[in-house]
């Protein structure tokens, strides 16, 4: 495998990962995240990556601050304690991973997927999250304070304890999700969707809801 950066069409800026023959390649039923190149506590700060493929790779402790990830690929990742504050990371394909304590703090996640991704603690504080896909996550006390989540897909998503003070979740699907014990206070909910949400202990509108709330707060 390869993490390839095309530039200008012709050019391509290849990183020296491990080719990993077809034959060989395991299905994703057995896949783990973070089988591939091992990228541990590497540098990529300020690095122009737009399109790279970061697939099946260990990124834990990886520093991406400031990067362009623009349309990178970085399905199942191990990225632990990763570092992408203030990264441009608009369609970034980041499903299936492991992100326990990672940073993405006013990182530019627009219309990204972190699909059926896990960790516990993750930050995306003042992140923009504007159309992306957070269905079926499961993220235990996400840090979302002030984070735009527009029209974000997190149907499904489990968000125990998630702290979104002052997020927007105006048009954003929340069916199924789990937000019990999560902080809404000053969230925006305008048009989003709650049908089937659990809402037991959340903080709504300066309430705390009923343990059995499931799609309105009681």
């Amino acid at each position: 495998m390869r993490i390839a950066v095309p530039v200008m069409g012709a050019m391509v800026l290849a990183l020296g990962l491990l080719h990993v023959p077809a034959a060989t390649a395991v299905t994703p039923a057995e896949k783990e995240p973070g089988s591939g190149e091992d990228l541990y506590k590497r540098n990529f700060i300020g690095r122009n990556l737009a399109g790279a493929d970061f697939d099946d790779a260990t990124i834990s402790s990886a520093r991406f601050d400031k990067a362009t990830l623009t349309g990178a690929r970085m399905t199942w990742v191990w990225a632990s304690n990763a570092s992408f504050v203030k990264a441009r990371m608009q369609r970034v394909s980041m499903t299936d991973s492991v992100l326990d304590g990672a940073d993405f703090t006013g990182a530019d996640l627009r219309r990204a997927s972190f699909a059926r991704s896990s960790g516990e603690f993750p930050t995306m504080t003042r992140a923009n999250l504007s159309g992306a896909n957070l269905s079926a996550v499961y993220f235990l006390g996400p840090e979302l304070q002030d984070t735009k989540l527009v029209k974000a897909n997190l149907s499904g998503a489990e968000l125990p304890e998630a702290q979104l003070q002052g997020a927007d979740l105006s048009a954003a699907n929340l069916a199924n999700a789990d937000l019990r014990y999560a902080d809404l206070t000053g969230a925006t909910l305008t048009g989003a969707t709650l049908t089937g949400a659990k809402l037991g202990n959340a903080k709504v509108n300066g309430r705390t809801c009923a343990a059995e709330s499931i799609g309105v707060c009681r």
